[in-house]
């Protein structure tokens, strides 16, 4: 993906789509669906918790070679499967959703002619509900660093970051915080500034069941933790 001089080449670029999953038969088929409209090359890596819903049978019926199951037994903390995943990838471009949300026509192609050589590009959401209807559209914020230090953080499934940047940095998931993908993409933020398009890229469900819904009050609790901690690094 990277031309003679150094910068990526737009048609070749592979994105890889990570997806942890337990228990998630009611919605995955909609996710894998909408990743095959995408245009290739893409890979998606299902990593699944030990689902005993049918998760992984269902997975498995597609018999598509550009997917990828991996059974990881982290049930209760998905992000450690969103490591698992980020390693097993082999694309130039991580992309991480939920087993609920679904990737909108011609998103990847967008990423591939907006990314350029940027590390990190993210975009804008539909909110939808449990039927895929709209419920509104949500816009990213502008990104500025020291309000990101605040908490104003970024939707990670609008986000897109190149495998290359977050192996060169060794930047993981923490495990701590329920809402780890918060933390990982903080610290993309202390290496590098994302470019923000304005593209509508995902359909994200908003139900109470999830886990910022669930624990929406536990939710804000950890995030301030997580950015208490992350504060004491040295602003880049």
């Amino acid at each position: 993906c990277v031309g003679k001089h150094g910068r990526w080449t737009n048609r070749r670029i592979k994105i890889s789509c990570v997806i942890t999953v337990y228990n998630g038969a009611k919605y995955i088929e909609n996710a894998i669906r909408s990743i095959q409209k995408q245009e290739e090359p893409w890979e998606l890596i299902i990593v699944d918790g030990g689902s005993e819903d049918g998760t992984q049978e269902i997975v498995k019926s597609y018999n598509d070679t550009r997917i990828k199951l991996i059974e990881s037994g982290h049930k209760t903390n998905p992000y450690l499967g969103e490591d698992i995943g980020i390693k097993a990838a082999i694309g130039d471009v991580y992309h991480n959703m939920g087993c609920d949300d679904i990737v909108l026509p011609d998103a990847y192609s967008t990423v591939r002619k907006n990314i350029g050589d940027s590390d990190w590009l993210y975009g804008n959401m539909v909110l939808i509900d449990e039927n895929y209807k709209t419920i509104r559209e949500n816009r990213s914020p502008i990104f500025n660093y020291h309000h990101y230090m605040q908490g104003n953080i970024l939707c990670t499934p609008c986000s897109f970051i190149k495998l290359d940047f977050i192996r060169k940095h060794n930047i993981t998931h923490n495990n701590r915080w329920p809402n780890a993908d918060y933390y990982f993409l903080r610290l993309c933020a202390e290496k590098t500034k994302p470019k923000q398009i304005h593209n509508m890229l995902l359909g994200i469900m908003q139900r109470e069941d999830s886990i910022t819904g669930r624990n929406q009050q536990d939710f804000s609790k950890y995030k301030l933790e997580m950015m208490e901690e992350l504060n004491q690094n040295p602003i880049p």
